[in-house]
């Protein structure tokens, strides 16, 4: 019903026009902004994180010590004479060479992505590489320019969960649920404020949806409101026009449009696995998945709305309470800042978007207004 709610508003949205940068990438590239996230930390560094060819490279020290090598010399190698690096960490062996793909791990040759290189009198090493040769799982999200690295035990923990929450929330043929959206853009010394509310039920079975929004937004010191009537039946959709009270009807123009009726649940991909931390929920019998990471999927869809894309993920932090029986996934809170280039000029925003009361496979109906246009 999310996706049928967005179709909608974007037939009756204003169009912005934006063009996404584009960045030719030669040699070097230093990127201050990329993020690095070991098993839900944000580790920081005394070198500025570099990119060649679509690779990111970290210090060498560092980055080692916070994937959990021994910062001594007998784990960490460094041979002046021929550029070498030899890492040691329990029964794993590596070997690098600056300049040089050519690679060693516990003695076996393989050619590497991207070959070590000294930068500014520091050494950097390719953190893919290095991550996933000591046995870790690295994913990497673009809008947040953050490399997301998780040990293997703790990454399937969560991917179990989410896997289950998605077969669960696949398997409900109603639901109801509440959404609100808090989006503040600022641009120099404007302040632009848009506040969202969405109560929707669907009623996957039947291919039965209703929705109504509630909007207020402040711009330029002047605040309005918008109020709106959304239902839907099969591959058709009806907005109620909030001047006249008519109904107008629309085609969904998808043909698989019976997707469209069911819950979008967060999808267990590399970046949600490795970013989302598993814990017990307080008393409540939840299982709680929590960390410093972008849920891209969820996100996406209200920036699409909101027409702010293309768009950076500065700051991020997702939520997501499961009941642990049913894996019926209870509320979600996510909060985001960042950029946006879609609006002239570039712009900052800051979003905070939460979903409460899901009820699935409830005692209630969907009823669809009996004026709707034939």
């Amino acid at each position: 019903m999310k996706k049928l709610i967005l179709i909608v508003l974007l037939i009756f949205s204003l169009t912005a026009t934006s063009l996404p940068a584009i960045y030719a990438e030669t040699g070097v590239v230093e990127r201050p902004d990329i993020k690095i996230n070991i098993n839900g930390a944000i580790s920081s560094y005394s070198r500025i994180p570099i990119i060649i060819g679509g690779r990111t490279l970290l210090p060498l020290r560092e980055v080692l010590v916070n994937l959990g090598v021994p910062n001594d010399d007998q784990h960490i190698i460094w041979d002046s004479n021929e550029k070498s690096i030899t890492v040691i960490n329990g029964s794993i062996k590596l070997y690098l060479k600056i300049n040089d793909k050519n690679a060693l791990v516990n003695d076996v040759p393989i050619i590497i992505d991207v070959a070590p290189v000294i930068y500014k009198n520091s050494t950097y090493i390719p953190v893919r590489f290095i991550s996933q040769s000591l046995g870790l799982k690295v994913a990497w999200d673009t809008p947040s320019s953050m490399v997301l690295i998780r040990d293997p035990e703790s990454y399937s923990k969560t991917e179990e969960v989410l896997k289950k929450s998605v077969d669960a929330m696949s398997a409900a043929d109603k639901y109801k649920t509440q959404e609100t959206a808090h989006l503040t853009i600022t641009q120099g010394n404007n302040n632009f404020t848009f506040d969202t509310q969405i109560n929707a039920i669907t009623d996957a079975k039947k291919k039965l949806g209703s929705a109504s929004i509630n909007r207020t937004q402040t711009v330029l010191g002047k605040t309005s409101k918008m109020d709106l009537d959304i239902c839907a039946a099969n591959s058709l959709i009806y907005l109620k026009n909030p001047i006249t009270g008519a109904w107008i009807k629309q085609k969904t123009g998808d043909s698989n449009y019976s997707d469209l009726y069911r819950y979008n649940s967060t999808q267990p991909t590399e970046v949600a696995c490795s970013g989302l931390i598993k814990e017990d929920g307080t008393g409540q019998g939840d299982i709680v998945l929590k960390g410093k990471v972008n849920i891209n999927d969820y996100l996406h869809e209200y920036m699409d709305f909101e027409e702010l894309t293309p768009y950076t993920v500065t700051d991020c932090y997702a939520e997501i309470n499961i009941d642990r029986s049913s894996y019926l996934v209870k509320r979600i809170y996510i909060k985001v800042s960042g950029r946006t280039t879609s609006i002239k000029g570039g712009a900052q925003y800051s979003l905070e978007l939460t979903e409460t009361n899901l009820d699935f496979n409830g005692d209630y109906d969907v009823t669809l207004p009996s004026n709707l246009p034939a």
